[in-house]
């Protein structure tokens, strides 16, 4: 007899054999129970969490010769053949090779005839965000008048790739990812069920490599017990999973705190010689970690085993938490860099010696204590005291909010107990108005009510070669070929005959 792996073999047939997603299941058993039957329905979540699964069960709890049930019969024809794939009115469509709007528009064409036995016509299009547009226009107009015997079961793992109009249509389910418990608890009857023995941090490592996913899991297992017989040894399985050891990542960390690039290198290095999934060690240093984050917060990680738990705790002494936190930050900020990239030896490299750098990084709080006398962060990045422009704005703003406004663009210095006020070329209206002798008394006013009888105000207008003028000067464009300098601000002197004018 042909072996069936364990995924097909063990595929729930009914509700009460799924595992997890218990919300979904009960929403679907009630809407069977009050045969509140919907045209249209949309599972979408990660691989592995039972979508194409839950559709089988709801198509033969549609189906069953017994009526609709939220518990089919298992036994009838219709139950037999939606469980082997071949029943004549539940069609199973891969969305990637439907992907041309022909295809949809032969079920278009099949859909209005009446169901050849059964109940209903339902098609299940798994990868639906395969589809091109034209094919989801086309099932748009079936979803937007479907027949009443025929049902959509659409499954993605990227709903976001599914247009708007087609997810208004239907009723939407949510599927999870499981927790690395849940698999290890179910792992651990299948284990018993097949009659191999393995030890609890075997399951475990096969459990978080499943990463959330029932079908990975029971993939791996059997590719573990196909191996290693009838006992699985806890090394077995991290040889064959590539599974980094926490030994070796917390090697990794203490080098990172202590600045050591060279040995950090050397050990990335031989990660790469050894052939492990460099995607698999850097997201597993990622949860590293984590977990390190939840030592020092006192909260343990139960996916993980006593020996392992302790590594992480000694671990954790390494950095201070805000410390961990900036690397756990910086290391899932550059996850994409290492998914994407076409040398992840390379740019894996690149991060662990900027993890390197992070320790000589000061805290501002440490950098502003340097001097010897403690500075609190709060008074380091209090308000700088206000300039004498803003001062001199908000005292004329009070007696005159236009000539405030006029003021606001010009510019306004103090110097040698004489007040600059020069306007810019495209300022003139301003210049003009600031000039009038009502408006003078009033500068001149303020001028001594905030600095005293002997500050007198000069009124001036820039013209446009002023600037230009500074800027062909041959020292100042010396300065900028030699120094990549730059004119910032210009100070204007008191021309000469103003002063003597004494113009205010």
């Amino acid at each position: 007899m042909t072996y069936r792996v364990l995924a097909r073999r063990l595929r729930p047939q009914s509700f009460s054999a799924l595992l997890g997603q218990e919300e979904i299941v009960q929403t679907l058993k009630n809407a069977l129970k009050s045969q509140r039957i919907g045209s249209a329905y949309l599972f979408y979540g990660p691989r592995g969490t039972g979508k194409t699964t839950v559709a089988r069960i709801f198509a033969k709890a549609l189906n069953c010769q017994k009526g609709i049930t939220d518990e089919p019969c298992q036994v009838c024809l219709s139950c037999q053949e939606i469980k082997e794939g071949n029943s004549l009115d539940v069609h199973e469509i891969d969305g990637a090779t439907y992907t041309q709007v022909d295809k949809i528009r032969e079920i278009k064409e099949m859909v209005y005839f009446q169901p050849a036995r059964d109940r209903y016509k339902i098609y299940i299009i798994d990868e639906v965000h395969m589809l091109s547009q034209s094919a989801f226009n086309a099932i748009l107009k079936l979803l937007e008048e479907p027949p009443p015997h025929a049902i959509f079961i659409f499954a993605t793992t990227e709903k976001h790739k599914i247009p708007a109009t087609i997810i208004s249509r239907c009723q939407v389910f949510n599927f999870h990812l499981f927790s690395t418990e849940e698999i290890a608890d179910y792992l651990k009857k299948v284990i018993k069920e097949e009659k191999v023995e393995a030890s609890e941090p075997s399951i475990l490592k096969i459990a978080k490599k499943a990463q959330g996913s029932i079908r990975d899991g029971l993939s791996i297992l059997d590719q573990i017990i196909a191996l290693s017989g009838e006992k699985i040894e806890e090394e077995l399985v991290s040889k064959l999973l590539g599974d980094t050891n926490f030994g070796l990542l917390k090697n990794i960390l203490k080098n990172i705190t202590e600045g050591n690039s060279i040995e950090v290198l050397r050990l990335v290095e031989e990660i790469f010689k050894s052939g492990e999934d460099l995607f698999y060690f850097y997201n597993s240093f990622l949860h590293f970690l984590r977990y390190c984050i939840r030592a020092k917060l006192g909260d343990r990680e139960p996916s993980l085993s006593d020996s392992e738990w302790e590594e992480i705790k000694n671990s954790s002494q390494f950095m201070s938490y805000e410390e961990f936190l900036r690397c756990y930050n910086f290391v899932i900020e550059n996850q994409s860099l290492v998914n994407r990239s076409e040398y992840p030896y390379i740019s894996i490299e690149l991060i662990m010696l900027k993890l390197c750098e992070m320790p000589k990084l000061k805290l501002i709080e440490d950098i502003l204590n340097e001097s010897g006398k403690p500075v609190p962060l709060k008074e380091a990045f209090e308000v700088k005291e206000k300039s004498f422009k803003e001062r001199f704005l908000e005292e004329i703003e009070k007696k005159s909010k236009p000539l405030a406004g006029y003021l606001s663009g010009a510019y306004i210095k103090e110097e040698n107990k004489n007040i600059i006020i020069k306007f810019k070329q495209n300022l003139k209206k301003a210049y003009d108005r600031c000039k009038e002798e009502e408006n003078i008394a009033i500068i001149n006013e303020k001028i001594k009510e905030l600095l005293g009888e002997d500050f007198n105000a000069y009124i001036l207008f820039e013209e446009e070669k002023d600037e230009k003028e500074i800027e062909e000067d041959t020292s100042i464009k010396s300065l900028k070929k030699v120094f990549g300098a730059k004119v910032e601000e210009i100070e204007y002197l008191i021309p000469q005959k103003e002063e003597e004018n004494n113009e205010h």
